[in-house]
């Protein structure tokens, strides 16, 4: 695949996802052949899946992935499986929200007890996090203004 094609919704996910996950002890994204390591070695078996088939996927050479490997691949980057099940695709916005639910079991355990809630209840409880990001920029700006 070159550069100027355009990778299916699948492969532009999975590239984001690998992209924004660094190995710390290298700064760079991990190699297809340690995601596969790591996956067979978590659910000890050797055939799991293997670097190739991850490289396929990120290239779009296969676009009838099996919901199993690609279950493992999202259990991986620490992902819902529908969120790359679904067809549409991702905004930076969106890949940054997943990552930091990754990071954080907070935010994670914020994120899916709200996906539970009413419409109105989750509108709610955005007008309490937008009151406390507020709260906590002036706090900063005062920090700042101190030092």
């Amino acid at each position: 695949m070159t550069d100027e094609e355009d990778p299916g919704p699948l492969a532009q996910k999975l590239r984001k996802l690998w992209q924004a996950t660094v190995n710390p002890q290298t700064g760079k994204p991990y190699s297809y052949e340690a995601i596969a390591k790591s996956i067979c070695e978590a659910h000890d078996d050797p055939r799991a899946i293997s670097a190739s088939y991850i490289g396929r996927l990120m290239n779009s050479r296969r676009d009838d992935p099996g919901v199993k490997r690609l279950g493992l691949l999202a259990e991986w980057f620490g992902v819902p499986l529908s969120h790359l099940l679904d067809a549409e695709q991702w905004t930076d916005e969106d890949l940054e929200l997943l990552l930091a639910a990754r990071r954080s079991p907070q935010i994670r355990s914020i994120a899916f007890r709200a996906e539970k809630l009413s419409d109105s209840s989750r509108a709610a409880v955005e007008a309490i996090l937008k009151h406390m990001e507020a709260a906590d920029d002036r706090l900063q700006s005062r920090d700042d203004a101190e030092t």
